[in-house]
């Protein structure tokens, strides 16, 4: 159950950037590197390193030989950060 809980945080976190990145451009990028996309949306300095933290859950959880096995310690991180950049999106698209 953490892979399961690693991936769904990351994918708030990508969902919501690039439902900010179409609310700002008015087009998705198809990629799924969160910090990509979150330099591309100027965001601040705090929300790339959060997004850098989240980042390889995408392939850890999706591709289990090539990712390390998470511990729940580390899931919580994980899913703390993407709260934080899930509510920085919010804070964004309702400015």
């Amino acid at each position: 159950m953490l892979d399961v809980a690693s991936f769904y945080s990351q994918q708030a976190a990508e969902k919501g950037l690039k439902a900010l990145h179409i609310s700002t451009f008015g087009a998705l990028w198809r990629v799924h590197d969160l910090v990509e996309l979150a330099r591309k949306l100027s965001a601040p300095p705090e929300v790339l390193e959060l997004c850098a933290q989240i980042n390889p859950a995408y392939t850890a959880t999706r591709y289990p030989d090539v990712g390390d096995i998470y511990q729940r310690e580390e899931v919580e991180a994980i899913l703390d950060a993407s709260k934080k950049v899930v509510k920085w999106i919010e804070g964004e698209l309702s400015s």
